[in-house]
């Protein structure tokens, strides 16, 4: 018999052309579409987890180290200990799409129209508008602002002279002790270790046709993206010597894809959890209509996506990398759903929670944020305990295949190996049309994974059969594979 497995979901080719069967194994790899399932290393397939509400209010913005967390909700800036929000600021407020960056102890944030720091619980607005509002030309700027004590050995220029309050902007990012951020179509920095401040001698980093959706630090530069293609900028960004007033260093550009990012999915991952870029130190994930990239040391870009699935084309997201139970995972959230890549295996699937668009992992779990509240995912349902609570409705789709046949075939009898919480169900497809739906798999009631069957209607025949295994009632469990029984018809195919 041969043998379906769930080595992840291929959405750039036809049903009928998916990773075509191994007669050797006689086993079939990749799946049509793999929906609200986990997958690890063997390609083992398990439903997701559910959600369960720990806070109330619309959370339109999140941030987390893995230690400290913070959102914003209604405007306002909140930290978040796991259970409780609480409001750091009744001063303060920021739109609703808000970025946080941090900077040493300090985490920075910024709406592109305010900006600040966030100490532990205090929040300190950062007021550039009478820094900016009248900058005069370098030479005047610099008559004007001479520090009443200078004396030409003993120059203060690097900390005075030309010293301007930081603004707000997108993107941002640390890079050897300074921040960087977008505006429009230009990148900027602060001074070094002084997050509130800017220096006009080397403030200005790049420039670009397109506005700016991603900056991205790796150890030897920054990865740049634009809505149209992703640059490296090679090098450790601009050295100011207090001293003399010389800047020194900067970088060198080139372009390294003909893509760009998605705004808000970018995240660092240790390059232990991507052997397959056997590079060193930290590398970056960022999501693309092309798929998922991976960018490390030097500059070099991999698609982890290609020939396997492409995504939608969203203004922005929010992703995060997550150990879930030592699967590791790079979650990008877009546009209603999240899609799941296995960095150790390059596996994709999808989740569908609905209303979420922010996530962020805190201690050892992952939240979300959605205009009802912050939720833990976890449990069996989704909503858990609320009036709408749901069933976590999981399934794979296999690829449409002729099992190995080449004359029309019928399957009466198929098995999984599986350990389920209650019931599973098989769809079926011949010849791509649904033929049969919900005949239910019959397991012995035990512990671990075992073997479970269903008899399937007799007199349907076809070249290409699929199959759609799907959890009853959204009950958990595990599935390592599917076998039809496969009877080959004695009329051949023309």
């Amino acid at each position: 018999m041969p043998t379906f497995r769930f080595a992840g979901m291929n959405t750039t080719a036809k049903p009928a052309a998916i990773d075509c069967f191994n007669p050797k194994s006689r086993q079939y790899g990749q799946c049509v579409d793999i929906v609200n399932c986990d997958l690890d290393e063997e390609h083992i397939a398990t439903r997701r987890r559910g959600s369960l509400r720990v806070a109330e209010g619309d959370v339109t913005a999140t941030w987390s180290d893995g230690i400290k967390a913070y959102c914003v909700t209604g405007g306002r800036l909140c930290s978040f200990d796991g259970t409780v929000l609480t409001v750091l600021s009744t001063t303060v407020s920021v739109l609703a799409e808000c970025e946080f960056a941090a900077v040493n102890d300090v985490v920075v944030f910024s709406d592109t129209v305010v900006c600040g720091v966030i100490e532990g619980a205090v929040v300190t607005r950062i007021d550039n508008a009478d820094d900016w509002a009248g900058v005069e030309d370098l030479a005047a700027w610099v008559a004007s602002h001479y520090p009443a004590d200078f004396q030409a050995d003993a120059s203060n220029f690097g900390v005075d002279a030309f010293k301007l309050s930081a603004r707000p902007g997108s993107c941002l990012c640390t890079f050897n002790g300074a921040l960087y951020y977008a505006i429009d179509n230009y990148v900027y920095c602060t001074k070094t270790f002084d997050v509130e401040h800017e220096d006009i001698r080397a403030n200005v980093v790049a420039g670009y046709a397109d506005p700016v959706t991603m900056i991205a630090p790796v150890a030897d530069g920054l990865y740049i993206g634009t809505t149209t293609a992703t640059y490296f900028l090679s090098g450790g960004g601009f050295v100011l010597d207090d001293k003399t007033g010389v800047v020194t260093g900067g970088f060198t550009q080139r372009q390294v894809a003909g893509w760009g990012p998605i705004r808000g999915t970018a995240v660092p991952v240790d390059t232990k959890y991507l052997p397959v870029l056997q590079a060193i130190d930290l590398a970056v994930l960022w999501a693309t209509p092309m798929g998922i990239c991976a960018g490390v040391n030097g500059g070099a870009v991999v698609n982890l996506s290609a020939g396997k699935i492409t995504l939608s084309s969203a203004a922005r997201g929010n992703a995060l990398f997550f150990d879930n139970d030592g699967v590791y995972q790079y979650r990008v959230c877009l546009t209603g759903e999240t899609w799941v890549l296995n960095t150790i295996t390059l596996t994709h699937c999808r989740h569908l929670y609905a209303g979420i668009t922010n996530l962020f992992g805190l201690g050892d779990a992952c939240y979300a944020g959605s205009s009802r509240g912050l939720y833990r995912l976890t449990g069996d349902k989704d909503f858990a305990g609320e009036v709408d609570e749901a069933d976590i409705d999981a399934y794979i789709l296999t690829p449409a295949s002729t099992c190995g046949q080449k004359t029309l075939i019928n399957v009466n009898h198929a098995y999984v190996n599986s350990e389920c919480a209650d019931t599973m169900a098989l769809d079926l497809f011949v010849n791509q049309t649904l033929a049969a739906e919900d005949y239910r798999l019959d397991f012995y009631i035990e512990n671990g994974m075992h073997r479970g069957g269903a008899k399937l209607p007799r007199g349907i025949r076809g070249n290409t059969w699929q199959f759609r295994i799907k959890n009853v009632a959204g009950c958990d469990f595990t599935i390592s594979g599917l076998e039809p029984v496969v009877n080959a018809a004695t009329k051949r195919t023309h």
